[in-house]
């Protein structure tokens, strides 16, 4: 059933009224975990169901509003929670998630090695086997210039797919590269790890 436009802002407003959590939710910990785990995944459901209709500005808008609400909830939200679902698509074989980071990520572990981040990841998988990732990364070497990138599973080859310099690229651009670099079929990136079956992703 197609979406109307008065149902993403109602899902905005489910979202800010999830803000009570920060008073009700110390003593009910518990319950909290257990209802906004359920929340996401009605959120991913409609953030699909809104690229599924091209309806990319609202689907920017819920992003901004859950991203407001994981740092409002920052004293009860789950500190290993770095990426929330917010697209699933197919690509011929390929099986693509994004998620969303709450909070720009170091794309290393030893992050004095570069100033690269992470804000978005595609993983991209076929037949329930991650075989590559991309990342919209972000350096601060002269400003802040944006890359859309594409990695091994393990993160030891990696190269830039797209160049964005200063300017953030809207969703629908990075998924466009996606697709085309799929559908184009370079190579997959496959890793050291590459033939192992990951059915779903514990990497941040």
């Amino acid at each position: 059933m197609a979406l109307e436009c008065s149902d993403a802002e109602k899902v905005i407003n489910e979202i800010r009224l999830e803000r009570h959590w920060k008073e009700d939710g110390p003593a009910n910990n518990e319950e909290f975990l257990d209802h906004i785990k359920k929340r996401f995944c009605n959120w991913a459901e409609l953030m699909v169901e809104l690229c599924n209709e091209k309806k990319y500005d609202e689907h920017e808008k819920v992003i901004k509003e859950i991203v407001e609400l994981r740092t409002y909830l920052d004293n009860i939200f789950p500190r290993h929670g770095y990426t929330f679902v917010i697209d699933a698509f197919q690509v011929g074989p390929h099986r693509v998630i994004t998620e969303h980071y709450f909070s720009p990520q170091p794309f290393y572990s030893n992050n004095s090695i570069t100033s690269l981040k992470k804000h978005i990841k595609f993983t991209v998988s076929v037949a329930s086997q991650v075989i590559r990732r991309y990342f919209l990364e972000s350096t601060e070497y002269y400003g802040l210039n944006y890359v859309l990138g594409s990695s091994s599973v393990d993160y030891k080859l990696h190269r830039q797919l797209r160049q964005y310099l200063t300017l953030r690229p809207t969703y629908i651009q990075m998924k466009n590269a996606v697709i085309e670099d799929l559908v184009v079929g370079v190579p997959p990136i496959i890793s050291s790890y590459g033939n192992r079956v990951i059915p779903y992703d514990n990497d941040n």
